[in-house]
Formats: C-alpha cells, structure tokens, sequence
C-alpha cells in the first residue's frame, strides 16, 4: 500500500445496530451503530490486501491489547489499543480490542457521529430486540433503525 492509499481505510461501511443501554426500568432503550471485527478484517483486506496487514493479540491480566500493522511503502506501521476482560470473556475482549485498533486507523470511526436511536424495549427479549412506535415487535433493528435514518434525512 501507498501512503496516498490510506485514505481508502476511512470508506463508509455497512453498519449494524444493537440495543446499548436500557433505562427507565428497562421499558427504553438506546440502539447504536456498530461494526464487526470481520467488518475490521474486511476492509483491511480490501484498502491493504490479505498480505499488507497484521495484527497481534496479547493478553494480560484484565486487559487484552490489539496490535494492527499495515504495511505502507516499505514500513510496516502499527496502532495499538485495548479491551477490558472485567465485564467481557476474553474472545470479546480481543473482538473489542482489535475494532479499536482499527478505529486508530480510521476504520468506523465515522459510527461515533451517528445518531443514537431511543425505542421502547422488552427486558425479556433478546438483547437486541425492540419495539415500533405501534408496539409491534422490531424483527431486525438494523434494517428497521437504517429505515428510520434514511426517513430522517430525507
């Protein structure tokens, strides 16, 4: 890759949505976008090709750091950052950890100036279920919170 290659890693990419955080005795939610690791993974692909990054993993008590190396020109250069095991199993941890470190490289960092969506929730639901202004319950909140975007912004 190129440095003046790097600007690619900063593309739009397909967002999902989940429920955050619950309040008001749990009948609220707050539904946020989101990304995957494999989204991370994706679009490293894509910008660097399979053989033009890398990441390392390594755990420590509490904490497991992301290592991604992107090989620009002739010089691999690398951006770090953590998750934190206390309220994750550490496969979550290390999923968190490496989106992080793709963030530092500008990969979804556009999520943290989207909208958060409000919606009526269900405790006893799956964690990402929600429900319509109607009281129909959301079968697909990606699907029904881009609908929602897309009617906003019109």
């Amino acid at each position: 890759m190129k440095t003046s290659e790097l600007i690619k890693l900063f593309d739009p990419i397909q967002v999902k949505w989940k429920v955050q955080t619950s309040y008001s005795n749990d009948t609220k939610c707050i539904c946020v976008a989101y990304i995957d690791a494999r989204d991370v993974m994706d679009v490293l692909n894509k910008q660097a090709g399979p053989g033009g990054w890398q990441d390392r993993i390594e755990a420590s008590t509490g904490k497991v750091v992301c290592h991604i190396w992107i090989k620009v020109d002739d010089e691999w250069i690398r951006k770090s950052d953590m998750g934190d095991t206390k309220d994750w199993e550490e496969k979550s941890a290390s999923s968190w950890a490496f989106k992080r470190a793709g963030i530092k490289r500008g990969i979804g960092k556009f999520l943290y100036n989207m909208d958060k969506i409000y919606l009526d929730y269900k405790k006893e639901w799956k964690f990402w279920n929600a429900l319509m202004p109607n009281g129909d319950k959301i079968k697909d909140l990606t699907k029904y919170c881009n609908d929602l975007l897309s009617k906003k912004w019109k």
